[in-house]
Order: C-alpha cells, then structure tokens, then sequence
C-alpha cells in the first residue's frame, strides 16, 4: 500500500509543478505551431514538432481489464506512465521518437488461482522516424509517414508481443476551423520469438476519428481502430475510442479517454489519463 502512495504523491508533485511552469511556457510559444500530440487517440497525428523542439507525452495511469472465455481468464492491468514518448525535431518536418510502453501491473485469475505481479515490469521499447508531407503549414490536408522497429522486449511474457516494426501513414482534413477528420493506416511485422523461421506474419490497421474543439481549450473525439492480422494465428482487434483534451497552456495539454473492445481477440475495457509536454 505505502508503495502505491509514494507513486500517487510522485504524480501529484509532478502535476503541480506542470501548473505552475505553464505561464513561464507560454512566454516561448508564440513562433511555435499549435501544440499536436500522438495521444490520447490511437491514431497518430500527421503533424511534427518546430525543428529543435522537443515534446513528451504519456498516460499518467491507465487500467485495462480483459476476460477470455476460451482460456477461462481475467486480467486487470495497470500501467503507470504507459506509452510515453520522446519526440525530438531534427527538422521542420522531421523528427525522431522513442516510445517505452510503461511499467505495468497486473492481476491474472486463471481456473480461480490468482497470479499477482506488484513489482512492476517494464514493458517494450521502439524507435520512430517520423516526416510530414502536408499540414505542418496549416493546410486542410494533413500527411506524414513513419517507420519504427523494436528495439527491446517487455520484461514479462504477459506483456510481451510479437511485433517488431512497421511504417504509418496518419492522415487528416479539415472541415472547419472546430471539426476534423482523419485516420491512419499502418501495417506491422511480427515474428515470434520462439520460432522466428516459421512465423513471421503481417498486420494490417485501419482507423478512423472526428475530433471537434469546443473552444481554445477543450476538444474531443470519437475513434474506430481496427487491427488485423495475416497468419495462421489471425485475429481481429475491434476499438470504439472516446477522448476529450484540455490545453492547460500553449504547451501543456491534459487528456483522458476510454477505449472498448468490440471483438473478442479485442481487450474489453480501458480508461486512461495523460500529458503532453513541448518545450
């Protein structure tokens, strides 16, 4: 329980630190694009950071839980700082990400045994290589494209999966200056580390959202993700999303959302809240 405490004061800490430097950051926006994020959707933003800038970006927390009937199983996973990326603008349309995917966790109940892990294990780590095509200037049409790859495993085999790279192409159009659409499209490789020769196979997302901003600070959106993939183990994951951001400052931007599964390979429910930092 004290272990639990001392991570919620952490946080607390840190959230008040953030309020109290965003006058001192908005004094340094004003040359700057408006701030744009890789969350809290699960589709990317077309757009990159200012040359020179740097940005990060995760959940404070996020809990998942997930029920399989073939296995008889439950799990409840919980992640502290889940996704967080380090992105770094080499030029005004290029810019290199690191992405860790949190300290995780989790509870399992298999055939009524329990199986806890309240240590934490870290999970997979990834670097991007970002570029925008169009939208970076204000344009109606947002474009860019991204190439990643695996750069290290989760610690835990219930964390662990098989995907090792892959190339995203996220997109936008503007309707208004309040309303827009837009999406992503991203194939993935996986290749299992137990038998690398004998399965290696693709995935195919497809995602689509309307995002709409409310005023100067507050916007929200609506998202349909879908994961697919080509092999002798296919599944399907289904997502409806639901999300809201606030803009605390010109750079400083809050966001929390909802994500549920609409297939069975998908996991059912997932709430999280997070942080999006340029400087």
């Amino acid at each position: 329980m004290t272990t639990y405490r001392y991570k919620f004061l952490k946080i607390t800490v840190f959230s008040f630190l953030i309020f109290n430097l965003s006058k001192v950051q908005n004094s340094h926006a004003d040359n700057l694009r408006p701030l744009s994020s890789e969350r809290p959707s699960k589709s990317d933003s077309a757009l990159t950071l200012n040359r020179f800038h740097s940005q990060i970006e995760a959940s404070f927390f996020s809990k998942t839980f997930d029920k399989n009937s073939k296995n008889n199983t439950k799990s409840n996973i919980g992640s502290y700082f889940e996704y967080l990326t380090i992105r770094f603008a080499v030029s005004d349309s290029t810019e290199i990400q690191y992405i860790y995917d949190g300290v995780s966790f989790y509870k399992k109940t298999q055939n009524q045994n329990i199986y806890y892990n309240n240590n934490g294990s870290s999970g997979e780590k990834f670097i991007r290589l970002k570029h925008n095509i169009l939208g970076n200037d204000g344009d109606k049409i947002g474009l860019a494209i991204t190439s990643f790859f695996k750069i290290d495993n989760a610690q835990d085999r219930l964390l662990r999966n098989d995907l090792r790279g892959g190339v995203i192409v996220p997109f936008h159009y503007k309707l208004s200056d309040d309303n827009t659409i837009g999406g992503m499209y991203q194939i993935n490789y996986y290749e299992n580390s137990n038998n690398p020769a004998k399965n290696q196979y693709l995935g195919f997302v497809n995602s689509y959202y309307f995002s709409k901003s409310f005023n100067e600070r507050i916007s929200s959106y609506i998202e349909f993700y879908s994961l697919k993939t080509f092999s002798h183990n296919k599944f399907v994951k289904n997502y409806l999303d639901f999300g809201a951001n606030y803009l605390v400052s010109k750079n400083i931007k809050l966001d929390f959302g909802i994500n549920f599964g609409l297939s069975e390979s998908a996991t059912d429910l997932n709430y999280f809240s997070g942080i999006t930092w340029r400087f």
